[in-house]
């Protein structure tokens, strides 16, 4: 069962920062992934659609693997 946090004994999304499993978010197209775990406050740097996923290397989308769970997400948006 993964969790916001992910399963990093599962391995890593993105080495040492987004373990697999993990909420993550990016912002626009080429934007840095970061991982949002169970809370993150956070300024963007720039405008952009906000995309949010789970962090799961090519070879576990590739394969199908599950990481059943639930995530529920809030996001407030202060404009600057």
């Amino acid at each position: 069962m993964s969790s916001p946090e992910g399963m990093p004994n599962y391995g890593w999304y993105i080495n040492g920062k987004v373990p697999n499993g993990a909420l993550c978010l990016r912002i626009g197209s080429g934007g840095e992934v970061i991982k949002v775990g169970r809370d993150l406050n956070l300024v963007a740097k720039e405008a952009g659609t906000l995309y949010l996923a789970i962090g799961m290397t090519d070879r576990y989308a590739r394969d199908s693997y599950r990481f059943p769970g639930e995530y529920k997400v809030q996001v407030k948006v202060e404009k600057k």
